[in-house]
């Protein structure tokens, strides 16, 4: 077993967290939504690396949807009338922005979109295939009970002299 210690365990925990600046010819897509990328010129022909990981739809000649397929790095290429490029970025699909919970249970796991009052499954690439098994079988109230009973336990065990 590696013991790290505390600081740099600490260090890297809150670096996870930090949002990094997209560089110039970077399109950032968190995974499952969509962007729309602007041309400088009007485009003619219009390729993605690798549609894997993330998909395009021309909505007219300067305008571009890019959806975020799968997590990864590809790139996206414009060519005008007269095959002068006119983009060619790299397309970096991250992780969903916000309300995200991701929900493991021995080795079951599970992802969660979540607002205060309701949760329910978004699969993400690395969860379990049968949902029925893992935690999101359990209502988000049952969840949210399991964690009151949890809280009050611990102010009961706290009360005792």
């Amino acid at each position: 077993m590696v013991c790290l210690p505390r600081r740099l365990v600490r260090f890297a925990a809150a670096a996870a967290f930090i949002p990094l600046p997209a560089f110039a010819g970077e399109i950032d897509v968190p995974l499952d939504n969509v962007k729309t990328v602007t041309l400088s010129r009007p485009a003619k022909t219009i390729y993605v690396g690798n549609p894997a990981v993330a998909d395009i739809t021309l909505v007219d000649a300067r305008h571009i949807f890019v959806l975020g397929k799968a997590f990864g790095s590809t790139n996206l290429v414009a060519l005008d009338a007269s095959g002068d490029e006119t983009l060619n970025d790299q397309i970096i699909v991250t992780n969903r922005l916000v309300g995200e919970v991701t929900v493991q249970r021995g080795v079951a796991r599970a992802t969660m979109m979540c607002t205060p009052q309701h949760c329910q499954q978004a699969p993400a690439p690395g969860d379990d295939a049968a949902p029925a098994q893992t935690a999101t079988a359990l209502s988000f109230n049952a969840m949210t009970a399991q964690d009151e009973k949890h809280s009050d336990d611990g102010v009961k065990a706290g009360n005792t002299k």
